[in-house]
């Protein structure tokens, strides 16, 4: 019952909010066409409707986040963007839907464009107002650090302008709340970033060592922070050893399960013609015996090569041609003995 109870009170406070942000939007649009002053206020000159409102919308974006809800983010921004970009702080709810939802929500808002740099200058104006707050900071830094994981070109043009800013920043969101665990994943994120694998792996440790384990999102802390070690590991793999060095390894391992999954087949197939041509030649006078082991030994070579060439058919080295001939010639040899043996 109090389940039952939570989520319809859940659900009334999607609708109540939707409507608060609604009836302020109609408002704004009235005073948009009556060509009332519509520009950027504090939040001293804001009206309490205003107010509200936009609390009401920041609640949406925060309820839709946690349900990986796109399409109503989208939905919320379209309707709400020509208002909502009044507010110096959206900026910041921006930031934190793409971190949480990818870069395809990067083009919220109607001044918005798919510049990555442009974004962390806005994030990064809108924090030299509100440095005080560590959650700020270590927003700047989290984005930053998705960027470049999500495209690593971002890390040759970012970094000789963000790199020392960025750890600035974490460092000084770490001094100003030290228990914070997740602030030194992001740092280990980017000391990874920037080449410093052991470092790095050492953040992420402190991050899983502080994390409080009577927190409700504990589980998911560790997975996001194993997640993090993983990534920086095989970063590292990458710097250590080379892309055509991993490449080429994993070419050899895909080499060595197909052919250790072609030796079981065949011998599979051997055992099989052995029993089974036992098994049928028992009664059978020998020239018919004879007739249908050369049937199982032809369907069986027929079978086998088809099998090898479904298996590497991925494989541009290997020639296909030769394989499919024996099997057809096998196919045949079996066709024909069945035919001896139903005429004998």
């Amino acid at each position: 019952f109090k389940s039952c109870r939570y989520i319809l009170c859940y659900a009334e406070l999607t609708r109540y909010a939707y409507k608060l942000i609604r009836d302020f939007n109609t408002e704004f649009n009235r005073k948009i066409r009556k060509e009332e002053s519509t520009e950027k206020k504090t939040a001293e000159e804001e009206s309490v409707e205003e107010k509200i409102a936009y609390a009401a919308f920041y609640t949406l974006n925060i309820i839709y986040r946690r349900r990986l809800d796109k399409e109503a983010i989208g939905r919320l921004w379209t309707e709400n963007q020509s208002w909502v970009m009044l507010h110096e702080s959206y900026i910041h709810l921006k930031i934190t839907l793409i971190i949480k939802l990818g870069l395809d929500v990067i083009k919220l808002g109607a001044d918005d464009s798919d510049d990555e740099e442009k974004l962390l200058e806005q994030d990064y104006t809108f924090l030299r107002k509100h440095h005080e707050n560590a959650g700020y900071c270590h927003a700047l830094c989290d984005l930053y650090a998705t960027l470049c994981e999500k495209n690593e070109d971002l890390k040759t043009t970012l970094g000789p302008k963000w790199k020392k800013r960025v750890f600035d920043e974490i460092d000084y969101a770490i001094t100003k709340a030290p228990d914070y665990a997740k602030f030194y994943c992001t740092k280990g994120r980017i000391l990874a970033i920037d080449g410093q694998f052991d470092r790095a792996e050492e953040m992420i440790r402190e991050a899983i060592s502080r994390e409080d384990s009577a927190y409700e999102k504990y589980i998911l802390r560790m997975i996001e922070y194993e997640g993090a070690r993983l990534r920086i590991q095989a970063k590292r793999l990458v710097a250590e050893t080379g892309v055509e060095a991993i490449q080429k390894e994993i070419g050899n391992l895909k080499q060595s399960v197909r052919s250790n999954i072609e030796i079981v087949a065949f011998f599979s197939g051997i055992v099989s013609f052995v029993i089974g041509s036992l098994s049928l030649a028992q009664n059978q006078t020998a020239a018919h015996a004879s007739l249908l082991i050369i049937t199982l030994m032809g369907c069986l070579i027929s079978v086998y090569a088809a099998f090898v060439a479904l298996l590497r058919s991925g494989d541009a080295s290997l020639r296909k041609e030769p394989l499919f001939f024996v099997a057809i010639l096998g196919g045949l040899v079996a066709a024909a003995s069945t035919y001896l043996t139903l005429h004998m």
